[in-house]
């Protein structure tokens, strides 16, 4: 401590701006968010500075001005030097004559509960900056979209944590340094958000427990009373089954057999197989394969609110959405895929691909949705649930007029666990009554859901899905042979069967509404 003080005289402007031209950009933006006191100021110079080159970014003192502007604070030199051990800038530190283990002995940087000069709220932010995983704080960026705080231009965590202060999302608090708390702390906003983004609740209890230290004064914290866990929902089944016995189960389930058109023995004749069956309108063109797939997930402002943690991201849904485009591009389906939409997009979404992309000449209409699910819903990019039920509706709606009397067929890879309560979410504009007299609602549905309510469904990380690889290849081998029913029978029996044999229980589950035989391709 006596070193420390003896050397601070060695801290003048003159070493500061030598000091500045030491540092990178990164180096900068922490010192500046640990030091400036105004956080309207700090953000505004950091966010030009980030914008502008190399070159001019040097022009720009921006610790010389905060040193000019606190020269009249008898502790501006150890604050500057407590910042620095902080961020753990030990080169600085020496250059400027200091004996860097006795500044750290005295800041304990690593500790976040002690600091002499530097806002200990400050500090912990900085600490999680230092910490968080980039995936994570993009999770955060479009987190705080939901609360309506725009910080997508904001690269680095240091600037976000400044526009929640400056927005009066967080207050972190006047600290003095009389080492005193002048301005309650509220963190509630942040730390909500941290415990309900997957891999974070670690920064949520380190804030809570912060908050409740300046506070009130060092009180024990009673975790499982303060924080409570958001209803954990059993959403990510990624479980590692060995893809390569798959095999040899094709094989005891007799499937490896090359069909073709000669093998198949038709008992009905061709005009009553025609005539039984939906009209195939087009064959260059079958009609619109839509695909969701849902990869990527982040917490919500409306997800926080009922209480329902983000699920974990969907490694592997790839693979499943790379298969059925292809098998619906051999099948003549125009192909449309998005990915990662949120709870409000995904009907908008649909109602967009009805409108623009399917055409009068369509025969068929497949809906696929790869996600997380609870029973009856399935999960958009923002953890809130959306009914399977306002997909129906909107397909039934007199907005869908072009696929009326058609087959609408919906795959579902999610689970359907039970949990409750439920969504209450529902599509804009869907209470209008139907017009046509010719169409009877609710007909012409075939949906196939990936496992039956209370099961879950099974993906793997490596391969995909069980139940989207199945069925995938069970329609390259038999979609111009079968109807879809059927093939369907015989996925259900591939799942089943897969599932079990890894000590997993799915069962796939149909509902139909179909007036005909459903074929993707009318066997001649």
């Amino acid at each position: 401590m006596n070193s420390v003080i003896s050397n601070i005289d060695a801290i003048d402007i003159n070493a500061v701006a030598e000091l500045q031209h030491c540092l990178d950009l990164s180096d900068i933006t922490s010192l500046v968010f640990l030091l400036y006191d105004a956080p309207h100021t700090a953000l505004e110079r950091l966010t030009l500075l980030h914008r502008v080159s190399e070159v001019h970014s040097r022009n720009m003192d921006l610790l010389c001005d905060w040193a000019r502007l606190s020269q009249t604070r008898n502790s501006w030199k150890y604050e500057l030097l407590e910042a620095l051990s902080i961020c753990q800038l030990f080169g600085a530190i020496k250059k400027l004559g200091f004996n860097v283990d006795e500044v750290k002995r005295h800041f304990l940087p690593h500790n976040v509960h002690v600091t002499h000069y530097i806002n200990p709220m400050k500090k912990l932010l900085y600490k999680i900056c230092e910490n968080i995983q980039m995936e994570n704080l993009l999770k955060l960026k479009k987190t705080l979209v939901t609360f309506d705080i725009d910080v997508q231009e904001y690269e680095t965590c240091e600037l976000i944590f400044l526009k929640l202060i400056v927005e009066e999302f967080i207050m972190i608090g006047s600290w003095k340094t009389e080492c005193k708390i002048q301005e309650q702390c509220n963190m509630k906003n942040l730390t909500n958000i941290f415990r309900n983004l997957q891999g974070l609740m670690k920064f949520a209890l380190e804030l809570q427990e912060a908050e409740n230290y300046l506070n009130n004064g060092p009180k024990p914290l009673d975790v499982t009373a303060k924080v409570v866990e958001p209803q954990k929902l059993k959403l990510n089944h990624t479980n590692y089954i060995d893809f390569k016995q798959i095999d040899e189960l094709f094989q005891n389930l007799s499937i490896n057999e090359e069909l073709n058109e000669s093998s198949l023995k038709l008992k009905s004749d061709s005009s009553k197989l025609h005539q039984e069956s939906y009209p195939i309108i087009k064959k260059s063109r079958l009609g619109i394969c839509y695909i969701i797939n849902q990869e990527e997930f982040y917490s919500s402002k409306e997800s926080i609110a009922k209480n329902i943690k983000q699920p974990e991201d969907r490694k592997g849904t790839e693979k499943d959405e790379i298969k059925l485009s292809k098998i619906m591009k051999l099948y003549n389906f125009e192909v449309v895929v998005d990915r990662n939409l949120n709870h409000q997009q995904i009907p908008r979404k649909i109602k967009d691909v009805i409108k623009n992309d399917v055409l009068e000449e369509d025969s068929i209409f497949i809906f696929c949705i790869l996600s997380h699910g609870i029973e009856g819903c399935v999960f958009g990019a923002d953890s809130v649930p959306v009914p399977i039920k306002t997909i129906w509706d909107i397909l039934d709606s007199d907005a869908a007029s072009k696929l009326h009397g058609k087959p609408k067929v919906l795959i579902i890879q999610a689970c359907q666990e039970s949990h409750q309560p439920r969504s209450e979410f529902v599509a804009d504009g869907l209470d209008k009554p139907f017009h046509s007299l010719t169409y009877t609602p609710k007909s012409d549905f075939l949906t196939y859901w990936a496992t039956a309510p209370e099961l879950s469904a099974y993906r793997c990380e490596k391969e995909g899905s069980i139940f989207i690889q199945m069925l995938c290849f069970r329609v390259h081998q038999l979609g111009k042979e079968e109807q879809l029913c059927d093939i369907f029978t015989k996925v259900n029996e591939d799942v089943i069967v897969i599932s079990k044999s890894s000590n997993y229980i799915q069962v796939p589950s149909v509902t139909s509404t179909l007036r005909r035989k459903l074929y993707l391709h009318l066997p001649v």
